[in-house]
């Protein structure tokens, strides 16, 4: 009888971890924000505020963003809270859109939809990469190769604050084709 190989995520003090990790990342999303930024509300200053200085600035590829800013994690509170990276999107207004979070811990689409539910929308990117959309909540979750592992997370405004004509059926072309985060893998 040959014994099967050991796997962390099937204890229960892995399972209580991720818990703990996913209350304390996604415990704001519910309030639309991470890390007290909130997209479609704070600033760059505001981002500048919390955080301290970006370690990388950039320009996105997406011309919608004015800038962007990454932050690497290696140690202090968000590496102790399961983030690597964290980037930040600003319009043109310098108000921060859209927040890219990469999670250290191996979180799966089971603990997403444990924590939110299967009210989401699934998508594949141009580049086929596969998303969950919870429009209402402003959270977008990308998922590994495998279809279960989750990739990325973004914060973004929810659907509802973002509806720019009084037709309720009426999308603009950001809302409905999704970007996927790109991060060190």
């Amino acid at each position: 009888m040959s014994k099967q190989p050991f796997n962390i995520f099937q204890t229960r003090t892995c399972r209580i971890a991720i818990v703990l990790f996913l209350s304390s990342l996604f415990q704001t999303a519910g309030a639309k924000e991470w890390s007290g930024v909130s997209p479609g509300v704070s600033t760059m200053a505001d981002v500048k505020r919390h955080l301290g200085e970006p370690t990388k600035v950039f320009q996105p590829a997406n011309k919608a963003y004015k800038e962007a800013w990454n932050y690497q994690f290696s140690k202090g509170l968000a590496k102790r809270k399961g983030v690597r990276q964290a980037s930040f999107f600003f319009d043109f207004r310098s108000i921060c859109k859209r927040i890219d979070v990469f999670p250290t811990v191996k979180l799966k689409l089971k603990d997403i939809e444990a924590a939110y539910g299967n009210n989401y929308r699934r998508g594949l990117t141009s580049n086929f990469q596969r998303y969950i959309h919870y429009a209402d909540l402003g959270l977008a979750v990308f998922i590994e190769d495998d279809g279960v592992t989750v990739f990325s997370i973004q914060f973004l405004e929810p659907f509802k604050r973002r509806r720019t004509s009084t037709n309720p059926r009426s999308r603009s072309h950001d809302q409905i084709r999704m970007k996927p985060a790109r991060g060190n893998r």
